[in-house]
């Protein structure tokens, strides 16, 4: 059976991220990317993760590792 964490984004998740919307976009039709995707730089995307956790009203988490036991 394997584990699943979920955990709070961090900054440095941020090319993570970004790689992991990039290819959503081009392998999912049911996914909506902003259409400035490719304009977004880690260092920008970092910014906005800190944004939002700092505020008491936004999430993004989802950021999963999973592991056989």
């Amino acid at each position: 059976m394997a584990e699943v964490n979920i955990r709070v984004a961090e900054p440095e998740d941020a090319k993570d991220i970004l790689n992991l919307l990039r290819q959503l976009e081009t392998e999912s039709d049911t996914f909506l990317v902003d259409a400035d995707l490719s304009q977004i730089t880690a260092e920008m995307e970092a910014h906005q993760i800190e944004l939002i956790n700092q505020t008491r009203t936004n999430f993004l988490g989802g950021w999963l590792s999973m592991m056989d036991n």
